[in-house]
């Protein structure tokens, strides 16, 4: 009963850790897929950059420089993103590596509740058979018991009848 207990523990504390692993895995994906966002926005903000740049070179400095200051405004916005993703990409790595160990884990207590049951189910078949072993020999004993009272009183019987003079050695 304690190891059939302890087995569905395991599995249960299997079950758990796995959906720990889970939560945590979806968690980096959504991180990492904005941390894959904001990388793209400002390859794009950079290339504007360069283009901001050539055009300024062709037309001069007349309306360009208030849409500099505004693209540079943006990319500073966007770099302190850039910072904070980088920051929360950082702090998930350690969640994500016990999301591993815990799966892991979690792979070795569910071989572990596998053996266990395993053993369980030999064990119950070992004593399936001692008992089975127990039940013949009780039968067979009621009948030898029958066998050796007759073979005992056929002896007395025997020896009842015998005459100890005729014994060699003996007065």
């Amino acid at each position: 009963m304690t190891n059939k207990l302890a087995s569905w523990a395991v599995v249960a504390l299997c079950a758990v850790l796995a959906l720990g692993s889970a939560v945590a895995v979806v968690a980096s994906y959504q991180v990492r897929s904005q941390a894959r966002t904001t990388l793209e926005g400002q390859v794009r903000l950079y290339s504007a950059r360069q283009h901001v740049a050539r055009a300024q070179e062709a037309l001069g400095d007349a309306d360009i420089k208030d849409a500099l200051i505004g693209a540079t405004g943006a990319n500073e916005a966007a770099e302190r993103v850039s910072l904070v993703t980088r920051r929360i990409v950082k702090l998930l790595r350690p969640t994500t590596r016990t999301a591993d160990v815990i799966a892991a884990s979690a792979r070795t207590g569910l071989r572990g509740a596998r053996f266990a049951r395993r053993q369980t189910e030999v064990a119950a078949q070992v004593l399936g058979a001692i008992s089975g072993y127990q039940s013949a020999a009780r039968d067979y004993s009621s009948s030898t018991n029958r066998a050796l009272r007759r073979i005992l009183a056929a002896l007395r019987e025997t020896n009842a009848t015998f005459p100890l003079s005729q014994l060699p050695g003996l007065p």
